[in-house]
């Protein structure tokens, strides 16, 4: 790809387009206005007689521009600054030239009338999307990154037979090994939203999968397994076999990351397939560390059946109070954060559960060649056990960094950037 490519679509979509509404602020009230605007590569200009727009951008100059079309679906959201330009601001006939407000419009002579003024948008971050077949794709060009970073990624959702995957890829993809992040039980892609962006301005090549009927794999069909939520016959070795098929599909070993339920995914895929590496997030103990710590002591099946019961003996739930407490115990995201998070929560089999939280999957370290990293919390907030350490002490981890007081989804925590650095510096170490 060059480089310049996905900026060169968005600025082809702004060119091609006239209509946008600007958003701006003042203390509590936002205001959109639907404006006619032009554009300069990624500078907006706006030409207007007054309104209340004019003293919201005095006051904050932080305003956003929306461009939307349909048939199909298309649309740019533009976080950018705006500045005023009146008529005897010494660079206001260079900018009015700079817009081409002149030459379309046709209007007499060097100016626009005299009671016009130009609102000047210079763009920091555009999110340019657009949906073909069904499928979500956007590219984000980022201009306040510091050098060395990967200003254009790309976003897609991916359906892939029975599952769904969101991937992040930067314009010129840097690093050799793709990345897999595997999600824990009830939730999705969605959890690894901030660490795909990181990692994709980063130069990696990301897959974030979402296992068969979770999220919106639910909408992923193939014959003999239609789509749907979770029944309760799907297990752990089923999730495996859908890793296997999303590792299939790419080019290179992957490093496999897994959280909670996905970090025994990961552990039993990186058994008898070839992987760069595996990263573990506050992962669920194999047989062997769980029978270790004794955790059978408290946690019993009948326990678990009855806190998480969905009303039926196949599937397990969690509503959103729940998921608050066990996923954000802490309470170190924002709230938003965890209302967003714990309202796209999804059923989980009860097998798979079961399998998991047991201590049910043999694992045969000897098996598993490649290197361990271990990050999350001291002490696992369910048990009290400290799961963490344990796993990274019999597996042979070749690195461990645990915190004192940490969530479980600490993927969205408001701190996620230093775990996201932890896990970087890690698997850049790998050869």
């Amino acid at each position: 790809m060059s480089e310049e490519k996905g900026l060169d679509e968005i600025i082809k979509y702004i060119r091609n387009n006239r209509g946008c509404v600007i958003s701006t602020w003042q203390k509590d009230m936002a205001r959109g206005t639907p404006v006619y605007y032009f554009a300069n590569g990624t500078t907006i200009y706006i030409m207007s007689e007054g309104g209340g727009k004019l003293p919201n951008i005095r006051k904050n100059p932080n305003v956003t521009v929306g461009i939307y079309t349909s048939q199909p679906l298309f649309g740019a959201q533009i976080f950018g600054t705006a500045s005023i330009l009146e008529q005897d601001s010494p660079n206001f006939v260079e900018e009015v030239q700079k817009s081409g407000f002149l030459r379309e419009r046709q209007f007499p002579g060097e100016r626009p009338p005299f009671f016009l003024k130009v609102i000047k948008v210079e763009a920091h971050k555009i999110v340019y999307w657009h949906t073909k077949k069904g499928s979500a794709s956007k590219i984000i060009w980022n201009n306040t990154l510091p050098a060395g970073k990967e200003k254009t990624i790309y976003d897609q959702l991916l359906f892939l037979d029975s599952i769904a995957a969101k991937h992040f890829y930067p314009e010129n993809i840097s690093r050799k090994a793709p990345l897999i992040f595997v999600h824990d039980a009830f939730q999705g892609s969605f959890c690894f939203k901030y660490f795909q962006e990181y990692f994709a301005h980063n130069g990696w090549n990301s897959y974030a999968i979402n296992l068969r009927r979770h999220y919106v794999s639910q909408f992923s069909r193939r014959d003999k397994l239609p789509a749907g939520k979770v029944t309760g016959n799907e297990g752990i070795s089923d999730y495996v076999e859908d890793l296997n098929f999303l590792a299939s599909q790419m080019e290179g070993d992957p490093i496999i990351i897994g959280h909670g339920m996905g970090g025994l995914v990961a552990l039993k895929y990186a058994e008898s397939k070839k992987t760069r590496g595996v990263v573990l997030l506050n992962s669920l103990p194999p047989k062997d560390v769980f029978e270790s710590l004794s955790l059978g002591k408290k946690l019993k099946k009948e326990t678990i059946g009855k806190e998480f019961s969905s009303g039926n003996l196949f599937t397990f739930s969690v509503d959103r109070k729940k998921g608050e407490k066990l996923l954000f115990k802490n309470r170190l995201a924002d709230k938003d954060e965890m209302f967003e998070c714990c309202t796209q929560l999804c059923e989980e089999s009860a097998k798979a559960f079961y399998e998991s939280h047991l201590g049910e999957i043999e694992i045969d370290k000897e098996k598993i060649n490649a290197p361990i990293f271990v990050t999350g919390a001291e002490t696992d907030q369910r048990t009290g056990a400290k799961i963490n350490s344990q796993i990274a002490k019999k597996y042979g981890a070749s690195a461990c960094k645990l915190f004192p007081k940490i969530d479980h989804n600490f993927m969205l925590a408001k701190d996620w950037v230093k775990h996201a650095e932890t896990i970087e510096k890690f698997i850049s170490s790998i050869k």
